[in-house]
């Protein structure tokens, strides 16, 4: 497999996970919690800390984070949010507030980044575990893992639709007073939304430390992305899974190719820049884009 498809396949399945965790707080709470990758360096500095300090394998910061990160988001829930909810605050207040959490997110991982380095003589903040990284058939594990947990995460969400909480979670889109009726509570779907979301996060924070580089701030290059697929997606969960796997897959393999090719770092980079101008133009259209999801969840 070519250094391009690789990092292609670990970048589409990281802001898939991640647009799928953005869409779920975007509809159940109805503002847009931009800052959720800020709580990737959550499971990055697990695996850290599992492999350099308890050299054990980094791949135990995946479930580590997952839990560490959905637990967080849970505790922002209950403390912050369902608190805001009750007082009926705004979105708009509701979204200042989100990028505060973040603003914290980010400074935790920081000062915790820097305590590291100065109890441990490390020369910079960021770090990379590739060194711990396997390899199968030629390709690095993390390839293989990130995949992996991909396909499970695409499962468990076609499953879940298909079951009795796809019917709780319609339910709740259409109009949460449905869910009293038949005895639901929404509070724990918004609930649940925030741990999984704030999870995936984590976890997809834990692969790329391995992948490629782990630091407090790693999760602001997937800001606009995320949003992107999102709303290509029609804000549906399985169509930002989608739309999050194909544009990030896209153009990973486009501008990834050209750097190399050309051998330019540049080309690389410009899809961080190109995201942004995609979604300006995908705004126009979000009307006929919500239309071709009719009927999806």
């Amino acid at each position: 497999m070519e250094f391009t498809l690789a990092d292609a396949a670990v970048n589409a399945v990281t802001v898939a996970l991640l647009s799928l965790g953005y869409t779920m707080i975007l509809r159940s709470e109805g503002f847009p919690h931009l800052w959720l990758v800020n709580f990737m360096p959550v499971g990055a500095y697990a695996s850290f800390i599992i492999s350099e300090l308890w050299r054990e394998s980094p791949y135990l910061g995946v479930p580590a984070g997952f839990i560490l990160g959905g637990a967080l988001g849970l505790a922002c829930y209950v403390l912050i949010y369902r608190r805001l909810r009750a007082a009926n605050t705004g979105t708009v207040y509701m979204t200042i507030v989100s990028l505060g959490i973040g603003i914290l997110a980010t400074s935790g991982a920081s000062f915790l980044a820097y305590w590291l380095m100065e109890q441990h003589g490390l020369y910079t903040m960021g770090f990379s575990l590739r060194d711990h990284d396997f390899t199968l058939h030629g390709v690095n594990g993390v390839v293989w893992v990130t995949v992996l947990l991909g396909l499970l995460v695409a499962a468990l969400t076609v499953f879940t639709l298909k079951a009795k909480p796809g019917i709780i979670w319609r339910a709740f889109m259409e109009d949460p007073s449905l869910l009293q009726v038949c005895g639901c509570d929404p509070g724990k779907i918004r609930a649940a939304s925030w741990f999984i979301a704030h999870g995936l996060a984590a976890s997809l924070g834990s692969l790329i430390s391995i992948h490629g580089q782990g630091y407090a701030s790693m999760g602001n290059m997937h800001l606009s992305v995320m949003a992107l697929a999102s709303l290509l997606g029609g804000e549906t969960l399985m169509g930002s899974l989608l739309a999050g796997l194909g544009l990030a897959g896209f153009t990973s393999i486009v501008f990834g190719s050209a750097g190399l090719i050309y051998g330019d770092v540049f080309y690389y980079e410009l899809k961080f820049a190109a995201h942004p101008l995609i979604i300006w133009v995908a705004l126009w259209f979000k009307e006929r884009i919500d239309r071709l999801y009719e009927g999806v969840t």
